[in-house]
């Protein structure tokens, strides 16, 4: 009972609390999006502030991997609620980021390439900016850069730390294989502090099957030069969601909706005083050489992890509506395509029909489930 009630979470839960907030539930269809993309990359940000996912982020491949097409227009995070979250811990207290107080509207910077939003939990101003970035080839900005600036604004001195968990969801995979030093990663896992300290990236790869009938697509976690976090974590979602900032990994338990959770431990912030935390997450392009034929080739075509091959598990997300990719190699703003269907979904008869068929939905699985537990609890009487 207890794991099909959490597994249930992601897709009934929200879809209730998205609709009963009047909030368009899918990417496309939403018109309270913020979207940019460049050559490799989209970042889509909720900007409806009636939203329970105000302020959350997905990240999407365009391009992605020059040498893989599968991974084109492919997600990197679960988009269809932003349900990536950044929790903010002051003076013992849990904050979500998106749940303060705006300083100003969300705000796109041109000439930086980046997303910047800014909201005050009490005295502490907190700053979420996210930045298309370079990764691990120069002139290449295949990763988004995820920074949080804290900064006490009062005059008693606060304790503030950070945590940042992203929903991994490669296409229709939402469970992936996770990497570490080519290392597969099963159950509930924590880095080490050797590990942190000297691997360069952590990875995840969608599971090739005949269903999705893909190739592998590939998210990078890089370390290697960035403002290390105490710990990361890799783990499931639903566990994270609900219960939050103190959640311990469970060693035992397998993976199946895979989420990687980035900590920065409390610390004393006094007066003015500034603290900034980042990670980066996007997709890992090679280094090109020129050859002598005017041709180009990889600098490390040896990085290769496909000869790990755990058993097979099938995706168990349905396949999203895709976008198109940007015809330009500059940053630009994505709009959703027109068409009827769209259109009505945006209006207030919509939402009415989506509300209506949620509502409806989330009832008739509390009743299965209610049932099945009552079944259960007859069997073992």
């Amino acid at each position: 009972m207890k794991k099909i009630s959490k597994r249930c979470i992601k897709k009934a839960v929200m879809v209730i609390a998205s609709c009963l907030c009047m909030v368009p539930t899918y990417r496309g269809y939403a018109a309270g999006e913020y979207i940019k993309a460049n050559e490799y990359l989209e970042v889509s940000l909720e900007s409806d502030t009636k939203s329970l996912n105000y302020g959350n982020f997905s990240i999407k491949a365009v391009l992605g991997n020059e040498d893989n097409i599968s991974d084109n227009d492919k997600d990197l995070l679960y988009s269809n609620f932003n349900s990536s979250i950044t929790m903010i811990k002051i003076n013992g207290e849990v904050k979500y980021f998106g749940a303060g107080e705006d300083i100003a509207p969300i705000s796109y910077d041109s000439e930086n390439e980046r997303f910047i939003h800014a909201q005050m939990f009490g005295e502490v101003k907190v700053t979420q900016i996210l930045q298309f970035t370079k990764g691990f080839a120069d002139g290449k900005k295949d990763m988004i850069k995820v920074e949080y600036v804290l900064e006490n604004m009062g005059e008693e001195r606060v304790i503030a730390g950070v945590k940042v968990m992203l929903d991994i969801m490669l296409s229709r995979d939402d469970k992936g294989e996770i990497l570490i030093a080519r290392r597969h990663i099963m159950g509930e896992y924590e880095l080490s502090e050797e590990e942190l300290e000297n691997e360069d990236y952590w990875m995840v790869r969608s599971v090739k099957s005949e269903e999705t009938r893909e190739e592998q697509i590939q998210g990078y976690g890089k370390l290697e030069g960035v403002d290390r976090p105490d710990n990361i974590k890799f783990v499931n979602w639903d566990n994270v969601y609900i219960e939050g900032f103190e959640y311990e990994i469970q060693p035992a338990e397998l993976i199946e909706d895979s989420a990687v959770l980035y900590s920065w431990e409390e610390k004393e912030l006094n007066k003015n005083v500034i603290r900034t935390v980042n990670m980066y997450y996007g997709v890992k392009n090679e280094e090109r050489a020129i050859k002598d034929n005017g041709n180009t080739e990889n600098n490390n075509s040896n990085e290769n992890t496909a000869e790990i091959r755990p058993e097979v598990t099938k995706p168990n997300q349905p396949l999203e509506e895709e976008m198109q990719k940007p015809s330009t190699n500059e940053t630009s703003e994505r709009q959703p395509e027109g068409g009827i269907g769209k259109e009505l979904l945006t209006g207030d008869t919509a939402k009415v029909i989506i509300l209506v068929i949620s509502i409806t939905l989330s009832s008739m699985l509390i009743v299965i489930l209610l049932r099945k537990n009552k079944t259960k609890s007859g069997e073992r009487k």
